[in-house]
């Protein structure tokens, strides 16, 4: 089962709900993982109105909620003994269309001599939303102006990772 979301992000996402449970195969092995999800649940995506209203967007125009399902693959394997690299994809479909694309990438380094069980980590996350659901007219239209100027979202970080005690 999954639940995630985000609230006021620099980005213009004033809410986000995803609650999917899936169902999933992992394998397993000495310095190699992957896995394969899917699961059907409810999406839900509200835009900040500032821009909208900008646009000629009402309030009632700002919202996406749906029955959904979804697709995630993920894969984690070694690259020698002090760094492991990550990378997952993941997508949502409203049975007729694509809703968000998820791609996802972290290398992680074993920063055991730093600090006991603790890991140097860099990731990068980023995210396309499909804006189509939110259009007042035909998107192939000259005069379509969408929701937003945007569709994408990047999420670099850099941190420490340590156990708590």
């Amino acid at each position: 089962m999954s639940l995630d979301g985000k609230r006021n992000t620099v980005s213009s996402v004033e809410k986000q709900v995803r609650l999917f449970p899936a169902l999933g195969y992992g394998y397993q092995r000495e310095g190699f993982e992957a896995d394969v999800k899917l699961g059907g649940g409810y999406y839900f995506l509200e835009i900040d109105d500032d821009v909208p209203r900008m646009r000629g967007y009402d309030r009632e125009d700002f919202q996406n909620k749906t029955g959904a399902y979804t697709l995630a693959a993920a894969t984690q394997f070694a690259l020698g003994k002090a760094f492991d690299l990550r990378l997952a994809a993941q997508q949502w479909h409203d049975g007729s269309d694509w809703l968000e694309n998820q791609l996802e990438a972290s290398l992680s380094y074993d920063a055991d001599s730093w600090s006991s069980e603790s890991r140097l980590v860099f990731s990068v996350k980023y995210n396309e939303y499909n804006l189509d659901p939110y259009a007042r007219g035909p998107v192939d239209s000259p005069d379509y102006l969408p929701i937003l100027p945007w569709s994408k979202d990047l999420f670099v970080r850099i941190y420490f990772d340590m156990p708590w005690g």
